[in-house]
């Protein structure tokens, strides 16, 4: 269920207090442990696109109202920004190396909003966020599934410092933005949608051939496009693993 059904109940709004501190209780002291252990902490937020339509509307009605209400629809995503950005002070505030920010702009072969919306709505608070997080010395880990070629260099320009999941079915070619530019994100990724649908031996060979062609291009990460499937089986983790192994001592 969702508090609202249409975007002109936005002033019907309530939200929890992103400051409360009874929300932060025991997060200092987490990040702590971690950071002594030796662990890169990070802090999953949601998006501004992507706030939205989680908590607060439907998603259809959500992408609707952006063409039919504009005003109500632009005040939405402003209301949920200011709520996320304060949460966001709070986390970094307590230490955290890294905010994850998810926003899920693309489908598999074309953006959800136009360029001129991104540029319009998102873009300022993902320039925002950025700024704040290396204000504090952090960095900014963007999440986005789908194909957002379109708006490549408005990525770019908001300063996030890294971008995933790159995945090729979804026309996201990690090793071409690789070559794009010197200045930009550095790519988390290059795990294909289906790659656990498939045997052993293309496996390894979509992974060879993907390491080789990405570490002659740039500095990047690997990683998979939604997690490792509960139905894979011992085996082909430990195959997955142990190949993942060789390739980065390489």
């Amino acid at each position: 269920d969702y508090p609202l059904k249409t975007v002109d109940q936005i002033d019907s709004l309530e939200l929890p207090h992103p400051r409360d501190p009874a929300r932060w209780k025991g997060f200092a002291e987490d990040v702590t442990f971690f950071r002594e252990a030796g662990y890169f902490t990070a802090a999953n937020i949601n998006g501004f696109f992507s706030g939205p339509h989680y908590f607060c509307l439907d998603y259809q009605e959500f992408l609707m109202s952006m063409l039919l209400d504009p005003p109500n629809t632009k005040k939405l995503i402003d209301r949920v920004g200011e709520w996320t950005f304060a949460a966001s002070e709070e986390a970094l505030a307590r230490g955290v190396d890294c905010l994850v920010l998810c926003d899920d702009l693309g489908s598999s072969d074309n953006l959800l909003i136009s360029p001129e919306l991104y540029r319009d709505w998102i873009l300022p608070w993902h320039t925002r966020l950025a700024r704040l997080a290396h204000d504090h010395g952090a960095f900014v880990h963007l999440h986005s599934h789908g194909d957002i070629t379109k708006i490549f260099p408005l990525v770019v320009s908001s300063g996030v410092d890294m971008l995933n999941p790159f995945d090729i079915y979804d026309n996201m070619d990690l090793v071409a933005f690789l070559a794009s530019s010197k200045k930009k994100p550095v790519p988390v990724g290059g795990c294909h949608k289906f790659f656990f649908q498939w045997d052993m031996d293309t496996q390894n060979a979509y992974l060879d051939d993907l390491f080789k062609r990405a570490n002659a291009a740039g500095a990047w990460m690997f990683m998979d496009t939604g997690g490792i499937p509960e139905t894979i089986t011992q085996e082909a983790y430990d195959n997955f693993i142990f190949r993942l192994g060789k390739l980065k001592k390489r």
